[in-house]
C-alpha cells in the first residue's frame, strides 16, 4: 500500500491536520502498517507540489499556526483512478502459518486438516474485524459471502483462497 494514496483517501472523507491523519491512520491500517510523523508530512509536502492536496494555515493561541490539509479535485482524481487499477505485483503474504504448512507433518493429515480449518476461522474473524471499521454492515456481509462462497475468486494468493485450496485438496484426499 501506498502512503500517498492512504493519505489521500483519508483526506477524500474531510481535511485533517497532521496528527488528525496520524491517528486516521492508525485507526485504520496500524496494526499492520507503521507510520511515522516524518513520513506523513514528507508525502503531505510532496502531494502539494504534485497539486494533490492543498494547505491552510489555522491560528492557534499562543502556539504556532496549524496546517490544515484537504484533496485537491486533481488529487480526488488520481484517488479514484488508483482505487479502479488492480494491484499488478501483489506483495508476498508472509504469515506464520504458510511456515507451518510447510514443515507440518504430510502423513497426518487429519491434524493439518484441523489447523487449516481453525486458521480460517481466525482469518475470517479478522477479515470481519477490519471490515466493521469502516462502519458499513453490508460491506461486512458481502465480504463475509465472497470469502466463504467458493465460485467466487477472491483474488490471487489470498490466505483464504490459499487455505480453501488446502481444504479442498485435503477432502480429495479423503479426510
Amino acid at each position: 500500500m501506498s502512503v500517498k494514496y492512504a493519505l489521500l483517501g483519508i483526506l477524500s472523507q474531510r481535511e485533517r491536520h497532521g496528527y488528525d491523519l496520524k491517528d486516521a491512520f492508525d485507526e485504520r491500517v496500524g496494526e499492520f502498517w507503521a507510520l511515522n510523523f516524518g513520513q506523513i508530512y514528507s508525502t503531505l509536502d510532496r502531494l502539494e507540489r504534485e497539486g494533490l492536496v492543498e494547505k491552510r494555515a489555522e491560528a492557534q493561541e499562543k502556539r504556532p499556526d496549524r496546517k490544515i490539509y484537504r484533496i485537491t479535485s486533481k488529487g480526488r482524481r488520481e484517488l479514484e483512478e488508483w482505487l479502479s487499477r488492480p494491484v499488478v505485483r501483489p506483495r508476498a503474504l508472509r504469515d506464520e502459518v504458510f511456515i507451518k504448512l510447510l514443515f507440518h507433518d504430510p502423513d497426518d493429515r487429519e491434524a493439518l486438516l484441523e489447523l487449516i480449518q481453525k486458521q480460517k476461522q481466525v482469518y475470517m474473524a479478522h477479515m470481519q474485524g477490519l471490515t466493521l471499521r469502516t462502519g458499513n454492515i453490508e460491506l461486512v456481509d458481502l465480504n463475509i459471502a465472497r470469502t466463504e462462497d467458493a465460485g467466487v475468486d477472491c483474488g490471487e494468493d489470498t490466505a483464504i483462497d490459499i487455505l480453501r485450496a488446502r481444504i479442498d485438496e485435503a477432502h480429495e484426499r479423503g479426510i
